[in-house]
Order: C-alpha cells, then structure tokens, then sequence
C-alpha cells in the first residue's frame, strides 16, 4: 500500500493528506467493528472471539458477508509477514469448527425465540402415464439442445461480469453464484428452462423496466441479493444489460 496516496480536495485546490500510524491497534479495530457494514459489507458477530484453550488464539473481528461466508479481520500497525499465515490458521479452524460458527450466528443474528422448519423430502399424490419411447427420445433431445444454450449463456454473463474491472471475485453458492468487489454486485441463478436470472444491485427506480427483460423484486424473496431482476435468454440480451451490469458494478 506504500503507493497509496490519499487528497483532501476544496473548491481551491487540493492537499495530500499525509499518512499516519494509528496509535493503537484497538483504536482502529472499534472503528472498524462500529461500521463493518458500511465499510466492509460485513455483518459483524464479535470480537477478540477465542478459539479454545487448545489452539489459543483469538480472532479480532469475526463477521459474515452478505453470502453467509465468515470473515476474519485482523489488525496490525505495522507490517507484519506473519499475518497471512495468522488468518489461514483461524480459517482452518473455523473449518473444523462450524457448528460453533453456526451457533455464534443463530444467537447473534436471530435470538433465541425463533424456530426453522425445512423439508427435507416430498412425494407428490397420483401416478404419471408412461409416454411413449418416441416422446421420451424428442424431449431428451430437445432438453439437450436448451441445455447446450443455457451453458453457452452462462459462458457469456460469466466473461462479461469477469471483465467489469480488476478485483471481480466470483463466489459459488449452494443456490447462485456471486460476483463481487467488496460487496455482491451481481448473483446468477442456476439455469431455469429457457433462461437465466441475474441479481443486480442497481436500483429498480432508476432503470425503465422492460416486462420480459428486468423487473424489480426488492419486495419478493429470491436467492442472492439485488432488486433488480434481469432474465437473460440469449446472448444478444446479455449485451443489452451491459449497462446495468456497469451501473451495479458501479454502486457496490
């Protein structure tokens, strides 16, 4: 960071504001832990969290990005090589130590009177005609063609968000693919049939919506984040959400 140069600019010029050591770790890590969202995109959980009595450490600020993914912080004046090997060392064990993670979060996050339900399994009434092989045959066929597409098309709203600028981080997701700088500027749903839904963190009120083409979901549930939907279905539409990808990419 040593090429990093910061300004503070007026209406009569500008002065390069110089560069100062803070006086203590702490002073910056309560700064950090009081405004983790807005400066990290990261929910904060705790800090100076132990990690047990037989590895002995403790991790400064604990979080957990907008994908559900912890985020370890740490501090240092000066610079200090170690550091790296520090946070893969406490990212090793939350690895091996999740179900406390998945504590720490439920109790943080969602208190203690709340209860989740979720299935596991369904089997639907009624029985299903046999089709004939012929029908059976064309419809593989056909579901093979749309699935050569809808990969093709994945292909390209990967290279295209890829290629916004530097520092593009794609995250995989159990139910999307997130595209992000410091924060989620994009996530892509798994193929459906014919298309493909992209997240976009863009605000709806500030786009002319298309039925077919964007819509705004920021009061619908859906996987990932954004409230700007944009349903893709063929690389020509690819290109024409060029616009809002750069506009998302923008405001993340």
């Amino acid at each position: 960071m040593s090429g990093l140069k910061l300004f503070h600019t007026t209406t009569s010029g500008a002065t390069e504001v110089a560069p100062r050591l803070a006086e203590v770790e702490a002073d910056i890590q309560s700064l950090v832990e009081a405004h983790m969202e807005t400066l990290l995109g990261v929910r904060f959980l705790a800090s100076e969290y132990g990690t047990g009595p037989v590895h002995g450490g403790r991790i400064d600020s604990l979080g957990l990005d907008e994908n559900g993914a912890p985020i370890i912080v740490e501090y240092k004046r000066g610079v200090d090589a170690g550091v790296i090997n520090q946070g893969l060392f406490y990212l090793s064990w939350l690895m091996d130590h999740r179900a406390e993670f998945e504590h720490l979060v439920r109790d943080r996050l969602f208190g203690g009177d709340l209860l989740g339900l979720e299935t596991v399994a369904s089997v639907s009434g009624g029985t299903v005609a046999p089709r004939r092989v012929r029908r059976q045959a064309v419809a593989r066929a056909a579901d093979d063609v749309q699935g050569a597409s809808m990969v093709e098309l994945a292909d390209a709203i990967d290279q295209a968000l890829l290629g916004l600028g530097d520092g593009v981080n794609r995250v995989e997701r159990k139910q999307y693919r997130a595209y992000q700088r410091l924060r989620n500027f994009a996530c892509v749903c798994p193929p459906q049939r014919s298309k493909l839904l992209v997240y976009l963190k863009a605000d709806p009120k500030g786009v002319d919506l298309v039925p077919g083409f964007t819509r705004d979901v920021t009061w619908l549930g859906h996987h990932g984040t954004g409230d700007l939907e944009v349903q893709l279905r063929t690389p020509r539409d690819v290109e024409r959400a060029q616009e809002l990808f750069r506009a998302s990419y923008a405001a993340a």
